[in-house]
């Protein structure tokens, strides 16, 4: 359907969005004649790269700030508290303008996400796709999403094999516990008896 095109296309923007444009900040011969605008004259007093990273973790303060006082105030608050501290931040020179801008731009992008948790999965891919560029370049933004998704298909697959044997173990035990309660291998009361008990249990 539309949503989850849209949602499928967001989810590539707030992934690469960020690393995308801290890499070319970093490589402004990346940067064709069309894109210029992007390029910029001051860096602030902290580094992009960690710019980057501590709007993140404000981005997330702000949001569990929103929610301790009533519903109808905490959003509103929150945003008047952005706001005033990206203001600032800005003011004294600690922060460059365009990293809040396109922080903004993805802190809103997460909000399409329908689960609060798969939100903050992004969140944890994209920081892990940004140190990559931060620490190699091109070769991290390129070769992060290719570990980044190794990582998740072996926590998948090994997740599954797991689950799998799991599940089986349970249902072994389970029989076990009824084969010895049949009269066999002594019986209930008997020593075989309390071992399928416990394996049970714990299965």
């Amino acid at each position: 359907s539309y949503q989850r095109f849209v949602r499928t296309t967001i989810f590539f923007i707030t992934l690469f969005f960020a690393p995308f444009w801290y890499l070319l900040v970093t490589h402004p011969d990346l940067i064709p004649d069309y894109l210029a605008f992007i390029r910029v004259e001051e860096r602030g007093a902290l580094p992009i790269f960690f710019q980057i990273l501590i709007v993140e973790l404000l981005l997330d303060g702000l949001r569990l700030a929103s929610l301790t006082p009533p519903s109808s105030l905490g959003s509103s608050l929150s945003v008047v508290a952005g706001l005033i501290l990206g203001d600032f931040a800005v003011d004294v020179g600690w922060f460059i303008p365009e990293v809040l801008l396109y922080m903004a731009f993805v802190a809103i992008s997460n909000y399409s996400q329908p689960s609060f948790e798969l939100g903050y999965a992004f969140k944890f891919m994209r920081i892990l796709l940004l140190v990559a560029v931060g620490f190699f370049g091109i070769v991290g933004f390129i070769g992060g999403p290719t570990a980044i998704g190794g990582f998740l298909l072996g926590n998948i697959v090994s997740g599954l094999l797991l689950s799998l044997f799991m599940s089986n173990a349970g249902g072994l035990w389970d029989n076990s516990k009824k084969y010895v309660e049949a009269g066999n291998e002594g019986g209930k009361g008997s020593e075989a008896h309390r071992a399928a008990v416990v394996g049970d249990t714990v299965g």
